[in-house]
């Protein structure tokens, strides 16, 4: 299958065109000029030689057929993996946290997460909570400090701003299937928000957080906040924060 065919379906990304080209230039006898063994007319081929990949997959893109599929496939490279899977989980959890992707066989792989040494039941549980790990047993960070890919749509989907159905890796990063172009519903995300200041109230509270106070809890909701408002799930107006607003609301929860 040439290069474009895989592409068309799904099944590589843009990136892929560079590997194909080293798969010719290592064949023994060249019976394919470089434009067939990809699969590109004349003019895409021409088009990617004197502009981009990017350009290329635009050309492509037009070729599609215009419909509304139920879902779609992204790839996020490891290293941007890396980068907004701990920012997302560090929005939900506190900037305490940190997580390391890591390739494991075949098409899968785990999050590693870096835990407190004196973890208990009910933050092994608010953690589980937090991200969206619903199928795993709730004691599982009292033993356990990785999480399998199966695990983790629900916290991709939160990373990404879309419904996560499944993922899986190859050697450069991890495909999402998504529902296509369906961002997370509005009560969704104000649901998120309840959860993240019901959170940081209860990080407030507990002796286990020492670095978390009123002040630092309205810069981490105002970054949560930040977060979804440039994934365009919430309007830059609902994003401010009252610096009085943990404040206020412990008064109501001690008064």
């Amino acid at each position: 299958m040439s290069f474009k065919e895989r592409y068309l379906r799904g099944d590589c990304s843009i990136d892929m065109i560079n590997d194909y080209v080293d798969m010719w230039h290592a064949e023994g006898e060249i019976k394919k000029t470089l434009p067939d063994f990809l699969g590109l007319s004349q003019e895409e081929y021409v088009c990617w030689m004197i502009s981009s990949d990017e350009e290329l997959a635009r050309m492509l893109g037009k070729s599609l057929p215009k419909k509304d599929l139920p879902y779609c496939a992204r790839h996020v490279n490891w290293k941007e993996l890396q980068k907004r899977l701990e920012q997302t989980v560090q929005t939900l959890l506190s900037a305490d946290y940190h997580i390391e992707v890591q390739p494991t066989s075949g098409s899968h792989w785990q999050l590693h997460l870096t835990l407190p040494a004196d973890m208990e039941y009910q933050q092994s549980e608010q953690i589980c909570k937090a991200l969206g790990l619903n199928r795993l047993d709730e004691e599982h960070f009292l033993s356990f400090e990785t999480v399998t890919h199966d695990y983790l749509n629900l916290l991709l989907g939160k990373m990404a701003g879309y419904a996560v159905i499944s993922n899986h890796a190859d050697e450069t990063g991890v495909w999402l299937l998504c529902e296509s172009n369906r961002a997370l519903h509005e009560s969704q995300v104000l649901s998120m928000l309840v959860d993240f200041e019901k959170r940081l109230r209860m990080e407030i509270r507990n002796k286990h957080y020492p670095t978390v106070n009123e002040d630092t809890a309205c810069h981490q909701l105002y970054g949560f906040k930040v977060a979804l408002e440039k994934l365009g799930l919430l309007t830059e107006s609902k994003c401010f924060v009252y610096p009085d607003h943990f404040s206020e609301k412990e008064a109501e929860n001690h008064g």
